[in-house]
């Protein structure tokens, strides 16, 4: 009678159900300890080994380029048809400078042929080695990478269109920097305004040669300049050909002034400005060895057959998380762009949580990270997981509230977080870095979340009342 108990007891409905779910229990018990554990490892690890951890979050960012391409191009699409507008709109007055400059330009065609001709003979005077076999290749930029960390850019182009590290990315004002990974189909360019960054140049007036560095922020400054240099503002900056990365003569931007000893340098360049961008290899190692990084695209056919519905509070997050990356074209949008991602994440936390699981957060937390902050690895990651575990444990409070108060408190949420963003930024920041983007883009995010707040209560309830959500 006792085996026959225990049998029934062992193959019951209610015991196989138990049986069934405990793991999924203890996988919801454990599951923020877990991912939050991992984002604070990864943070360091990231500090400690960088170069261990940098071909696997450039694997990452190229497994997401076609996304980001496919992204981009309302973007492109949008700037292209607001141009032909504008064109269009001051059609006479174009016409009006076109002749203009077209006078200009035959009075320059003669002086060009004549500087030709001179130039010939002083090349063969001077033996200057000529630059043959260049190579010329149009590229797109899909994506912006700016924080106090790294300043970069995603282009379409890789390996199988003939990219390697080390060639020249200009622009029709200037140079914008240069290839640091290459990828099977898109490259990683390092911006001239990039902490790393450091290029020989020379003072196209008075031939003064220094060191173009930059600060991860819109402006350069020259170092190593001679003490009784004598540097004018407005003098034009070139590269100067040394070390062999650059050769010499690419325009880089104009001495803004002279302040705490040192010179600042305004790029001719500014990447949100650039839509497309000239690859030039010209041939210069300058021991920059020719590297090559086997990526692969993700396909993203199999999410397409998941259910969406039920996955609309992460797409959404998703959605905000991409609108970071987009190369729009306004002044500073790459170091300011609102975190959007995070007041989405508040709102999701507070009403619909179980949609919301940990290691979702977690995953695109960490591709926060590597669009916006690759030097951070984990931060973002972090972020979204303690505000998910903390406004879920005080939804009751903010769920009844009003619309005002919510967005109050949500922006005090958020505040909280960027302090703590700001924090770790500062004890992991190997120099200096300017707390003012950091204002900006919650004064930005503070300004767009009560519109996002209406985007989000309007699409949950139009969901709700068809029985989708």
């Amino acid at each position: 009678a006792v085996v026959l108990n225990l049998g029934r007891y062992f193959f019951s409905i209610d015991f196989l159900h138990r049986v069934a779910i405990l793991p999924r229990t203890y996988f919801n018990r454990f599951s923020f300890l877990t991912f939050f554990s991992m984002s604070i490892v990864l943070l360091f690890v990231g500090r400690i080994y960088p170069s261990s951890v940098s071909d696997v979050k450039f694997l990452l960012y190229e497994s997401l380029s076609p996304v980001l391409s496919f992204a981009s191009g309302p973007v492109s699409t949008f700037h292209t048809t607001m141009d032909n507008i504008s064109l269009h709109l001051n059609v006479v007055k174009e016409n009006k400078l076109l002749i203009e400059e077209n006078l200009i330009l035959k009075r320059w065609k003669e002086t060009a042929a004549t500087l030709q001709h001179e130039n010939k003979k002083l090349r063969s005077l001077l033996h200057f080695p000529q630059v043959k076999n260049k190579v010329f290749t149009t590229s797109r930029i899909i994506a912006i990478s700016s924080g106090p960390f790294y300043q970069g850019a995603l282009i379409e182009g890789g390996i199988d269109q003939g990219l390697v590290k080390g060639n020249v990315v200009v622009s029709g004002q200037g140079l914008l920097g240069r290839i640091d990974t290459v990828g099977k189909n898109f490259s990683s360019v390092l911006l001239v305004t990039d902490l790393n960054s450091k290029i020989p140049v020379v003072i196209k007036s008075s031939k003064i040669k220094a060191i173009l560095a930059g600060d991860n922020s819109e402006k350069t400054y020259l170092f190593y300049a001679p003490q009784n240099a004598q540097i004018k503002v407005g003098e034009e900056i070139i590269t100067s050909g040394h070390g062999g990365v650059f050769p010499y003569g690419i325009p880089i931007g104009k001495v803004s002034g002279f302040y705490d000893g040192i010179y600042h340098i305004i790029p001719h360049v500014r990447v949100e400005d650039v839509g497309f961008v000239r690859v030039v290899d010209y041939g210069l190692n300058g021991g920059i060895a020719p590297y090559y990084f086997f990526g692969w695209i993700i396909s993203f056919e199999k999410m397409v057959k998941q259910l969406f519905f039920r996955n609309v509070p992460l797409l959404t997050v998703l959605f905000l998380v991409l609108i970071i990356a987009m190369p729009f074209q306004i002044t500073g949008y790459s170091m300011t762009a609102p975190f959007l991602s995070l007041a989405a994440v508040c709102y999701w936390s507070i009403f619909s949580p179980t949609l919301l699981p940990f290691y979702g957060l977690f995953f695109l937390g960490l591709l926060q990270d590597i669009l916006s902050h690759p030097d951070t690895l984990g931060l973002n990651a972090g972020l979204f997981l303690l505000v998910r575990m903390f406004l879920e444990l005080e939804k009751r409070f903010f769920i009844n509230q009003g619309f005002i108060v919510l967005c109050l408190t949500l922006g005090a949420v958020t505040l909280i977080c960027f302090l703590i963003k700001i924090l770790i930024v500062f004890f992991l920041a190997d120099a200096s870095f300017s707390i003012n983007p950091f204002i900006l883009q919650y004064i930005f995010t503070l300004l767009l979340m009560p519109s996002l707040i209406c985007v989000l209560m309007y699409l949950r309830s139009f969901l709700t009342k068809r029985n989708l959500f």
